[in-house]
């Protein structure tokens, strides 16, 4: 039983990653003009990336405050590897730079993911012990 938390914390993080980015990001893949300036950008809207990362820190904040912190990270992580792999690999212009974008989002992911893990669990500790 004591291995089936963390198994189970993993798959769902991952899981809630994979849901979250095609909440925020899944939804479209064409570039877009700004019409102040004239330039061009995309294929996300600036506001559709940090509504990405505000949801997964909450989502993994309130994932660490009961399970492992370790797990819950390393779900949400490779979560989000995988679909931004899979969601920039299937593109038809796809020259495999991909990997690249994928593999920095993965640093990033585990570095932002380890320090709102720390602080979940530094908290749920604090928490339970004032309560």
């Amino acid at each position: 039983m004591k291995i089936l938390a963390p198994a189970l914390a993993l798959l769902l993080s991952a899981a809630a990653s994979v849901v979250a980015w095609l909440a925020w990001l899944g939804w479209h893949a064409e570039g877009w003009e700004d019409p102040v300036t004239g330039s061009y950008g995309g294929p996300y809207h600036p506001y559709e990336v940090v509504g990405l990362g505000v949801t997964l820190i909450v989502l993994v904040f309130l994932a660490a405050w009961w399970w492992s912190p370790v797990a819950v990270v390393t779900g949400a992580v490779l979560g989000l590897c995988a679909i931004a792999f899979a969601d920039w690999g299937s593109e038809p212009g796809a020259d495999g730079l991909f990997v690249i974008g994928v593999g920095l989002i993965g640093m990033g992911a585990t570095a932002v993911g380890a320090a709102v893990g720390l602080a979940s669990h530094a908290t749920s500790r604090w928490w339970a012990v004032r309560h």
